[in-house]
């Protein structure tokens, strides 16, 4: 059996001008002159022999003109018989293939004794050896820099090399993008038989756009649910009550399967030894809320990370963490106020465990004045001119966080810059007391850790907002808390003690973790998510394998998570993942008719040659025959006459 289609199929209506010799037969024929002969009876008998070999030859001439046109016209139409033998076989017509190997972190999960990935690479190799020489290959990942370096055409198999250098990445380009840019090399290839292999561990993918080449899904593995466990959020706390050398590091410990899990053991390590470890029991899904009590014995940097004991996918098993410890940290407050309100003095007061740490700054703003503060705080300024703002950028600039309050008589300077800061606008203030309830929006922020989102508080001087940035706490559907680039704005003012939420148990909590958050040496300038492009403040930049880095003030990919270094004084810098990928979820395809799923016999399912073999070389042969066969035939009916 076989299948015809063309590629071309609207070129098919220049067939018509195959009947143009056939017109130029029929009807501009030239008649001889006729000359009268007293006796013709002989010339006659010769006329009739020698017309009938003039029509044969004619005849002959005007079907191989009308097939030359004809042969013309089906080679530009672009024929391809589909022959149903020859399928997914070394006989298989060119093909043009871009092959995608997910190598997102879900891959590193161990099946058989090998990742995902391994087996992966295993099928691409196998994909490899079916390719001829005829055939062009791309060769993709799901990391965008990878594809930038490797996704040429090749003519014939892609490069061993090239395959075996796929690692495991954090910095998942959308499947939908790295389609697209499959679909755009493949008709570079000028070859009408395209199609996508995508392996993967079919973990759920987004699909977006429309396909034009035959997309198959071929699986890693047979597996339909997956064991994981993994730690999330893993950030330092203290009681603010007690101000002593103790502290809490923080965690959520995650089952990630639908199965429960005992005896997970978790243990945490700080300054490269492991200190504490413990044993919990986790439900289904369970996120579960755990810390370990640390002693801090020196001021200065500490970090580390929180781990669990898995060893199916030990790619999400760890949570890294970095914080300065100083148990007297200086604050300043730029204000135009002679005092602070009671319920920001006594924070302040619990926070620097003494109160000739808190400093009012109403006059001489300058870099010099302001470097030595830990924390940064800007309330009721009356002067917003383009020194503070200048002042302000530059710190921002050399890391420092800040924590501005709003207040109900918030100047226009003063909104237009905290506007375009944290993307946001400003509309109304409700000067009513309003009965609220607190929504956690990023629960697991620091700065939301330990807050009662179920406590109903009662709010005065609420600025109402619309803003793009990110939100960690509302007040019903109103931000409360905003974050950008590690700064924060309260959009409620402090001043007005008719808040009752001034004097709730949420209030200290959440002041505490913002000042601890914004400090200098804090959460909010040390910690990033793999992916993100980072300048690095000092040199030389060192990685978590230990290699050390000169980046000439350029900015760098933190491609992988783990603990990094910057600078002679190696302050450190910690890189976690988003955690998509800890929970599987078995992946949703579209209805279309392009998409396939493989099963475990995928070697017979690909190479369909949806269009099969192109027939327009062979055409254009016979065309050149067919020329050359009339050019014989003319040539030969010259010598004659």
């Amino acid at each position: 059996m076989f299948n015809l289609t063309f590629l071309n199929s609207s070129a098919l209506i220049l067939s018509l001008s195959t009947l143009i010799p056939l017109l130029i037969y029929l009807f501009a024929k030239k008649r001889p002159p006729r000359i009268i002969f007293s006796s013709i009876r002989f010339i006659q008998l010769s006329e009739k022999r020698q017309k009938k070999k003039v029509n044969l030859k004619n005849l002959l001439l005007l079907i191989i003109r009308m097939l030359i046109i004809l042969l013309t016209v089906l080679a530009i139409s672009r024929p391809a018989i589909k022959l149903e033998n020859l399928k997914g076989n070394k006989n298989h017509p060119p093909t043009a293939i871009a092959l995608i190997l997910d190598n997102s972190y879900s891959m590193d999960y161990v099946v058989d004794s090998q990742t995902e990935l391994d087996k992966g690479l295993q099928i691409a190799e196998t994909i490899g050896g079916m390719l001829t020489k005829d055939d062009i290959s791309i060769l993709l990942t799901m990391e965008k820099s990878w594809n930038e370096q490797n996704a040429g055409l090749n003519f014939g198999s892609f490069s061993a090399d090239a395959l075996h250098s796929i690692e495991i990445t954090s910095q998942v380009e959308k499947l939908g993008d790295v389609i697209s840019l499959a679909e755009e090399r493949l008709k570079e290839s000028q070859i009408a038989n395209r199609e996508i292999y995508f392996v993967t561990d079919l973990q759920q993918q987004e699909f977006t756009g429309e396909l034009e080449s035959s997309l198959y899904i071929i699986p890693t593995s047979a597996l339909e649910s997956r064991q994981n466990l993994s730690i999330e959020n893993a950030f330092i706390s203290s009681n603010f009550v007690e101000r002593g050398s103790e502290r809490q590091i923080e965690f959520q410990v995650v089952n990630n399967s639908d199965n429960p899990v005992d005896d997970v053991i978790c243990s945490l390590t700080l300054d490269g030894t492991t200190v504490a470890e413990q044993v919990t029991d986790l439900q289904p899904e369970e996120k579960q809320q755990n810390s370990f009590v640390i002693l801090l014995e020196r001021p200065g940097w500490h970090s580390g990370y929180v781990s669990v004991r898995d060893e199916r996918l030990l790619y999400d098993n760890r949570y890294y963490f970095a914080f300065y410890y100083n148990q007297q940290p200086r604050v300043g407050i730029i204000t135009s106020e002679s005092s602070l309100p009671l319920t920001l003095q006594t924070i302040l007061s619990i926070y620097t465990g003494n109160e000739d740490n808190i400093d009012i700054i109403s006059d001489n703003i300058s870099l010099e004045n302001l470097k030595d503060y830990d924390n940064l705080i800007v309330w009721k300024y009356a002067d917003w001119s383009g020194q503070l703002q200048f002042v302000l950028s530059n710190l921002q600039q050399q890391g420092q966080n800040l924590l501005f309050l709003a207040d109900t008589e918030l100047n226009e300077r003063a909104r237009e810059y905290l506007a375009a800061e944290f993307k946001l606008e400003f509309k109304n203030v409700l000067e009513q007391e309003t009965m609220v309830k607190l929504t956690q929006v990023n629960r697991y922020h620091p700065v939301a850790a330990r807050l009662d989102a179920e406590r109903p508080a009662a709010i005065r001087g609420l600025w109402q907002t619309t803003t793009s940035a990110s939100v960690i706490l509302e007040a019903e559907t109103n931000p409360l808390v905003i974050e950008e680039a590690g700064n924060l704005l309260w959009l409620f003012d402090v001043n007005d003690l008719r808040s009752a939420f001034l004097v709730d148990a949420n209030y200290p909590i959440l002041a505490y973790n913002s000042l601890l958050y914004t400090a200098s040496s804090g959460l909010g300038n040390r910690q990033f998510l793999a992916g993100t492009l980072y300048r690095p403040l000092a040199e030389p930049f060192i990685y978590p394998d230990g290699s050390s880095f000169q980046t000439g003030g350029r900015k760098i990919l933190l491609r992988q998570p783990g603990l990094y270094l910057e600078g002679d004084e190696k302050l450190p810098l910690v890189v976690n993942l988003d955690y998509s990928e800890s929970r599987f979820r078995n992946l949703t395809l579209p209805d279309d008719k392009l998409i396939t799923l493989c099963d475990a016999d995928w070697q017979e399912t690909i190479f369909q040659a949806r269009y099969g073999f192109e027939l327009w070389k062979y055409l254009l042969l016979a065309v050149l025959l067919l020329f050359a066969i009339e050019i014989i035939i003319v040539k030969s009916e010259e010598k004659k006459a």
